[in-house]
């Protein structure tokens, strides 16, 4: 799991009214022994994975904080094998993705869309929004905030922040837009997917 790159980013949250079809995809968090701490370190893709066409009708977007930031689906997919690393996986020449098929394939296939930001980043939603609430607010506040969104059992503190949780959710899309569903919220002050980010030997 990334890091946010700007602790300042702007956090999201989901309304009230959301909280019921949303939790079907929050996952619950993963059992002790096989929690993983956040952030975790980014991995190489093997050196045969070179090109990344965009495919720039199948986009989606955040708020960072700063800017929004859009993500164009690339012709390649993350698949995560038993041992826990990820490895970059080019997607057959020809095949015919849609939006939709995007933003569920890695419900149904195990495979996490990979996308290319507009800074040039490649990076991939492997499940979980990181969330930061706003300086003066208290732990109980937080846990206030988690229990009206329904993400209460969802979420896990983040031992690198004051008043910064993990929210546990599936891979792929859904947790781009559930970080998009809680921007701007009273009290947030930074949120955003955790992405996979692809980090090229020198």
């Amino acid at each position: 799991m990334q890091e946010p790159a700007a602790s300042g980013r702007t956090v999201w949250t989901m309304l009230v009214a959301s909280a019921v079809s949303v939790g079907a995809l929050v996952a619950q968090p993963p059992e002790t022994e096989n929690r993983q701490s956040v952030p975790q370190e980014t991995e190489t893709a093997s050196r045969g994975v070179r090109s990344f066409v965009t495919d720039e009708s199948i986009s989606f977007s955040y708020n960072d904080g700063r800017r929004e930031v859009t993500l164009v689906a690339t012709d390649h997919v993350l698949v995560r094998s038993k041992s826990g690393r990820y490895e970059l996986v080019q997607l057959p020449e020809g095949v015919v993705r849609s939006r939709s098929s995007v933003s569920r394939s890695s419900d149904e296939m195990s495979e996490i869309p990979v996308f290319q930001s507009d800074g040039g980043n490649i990076q991939a939603p492997v499940g979980g929004v990181l969330i930061h609430f706003q300086d003066g607010w208290s732990e109980d506040q937080a846990g206030r905030f988690f229990e009206e969104q329904g993400l209460d059992e969802a979420v896990e503190p983040l031992d690198w922040a004051d008043l910064g949780y993990l929210i546990h959710t599936v891979p792929g899309v859904f947790a781009i837009e559930l970080a998009n569903r809680l921007a701007g919220l009273p009290g947030v002050k930074a949120v955003e997917p955790n992405f996979w980010q692809l980090r090229v030997s020198r």
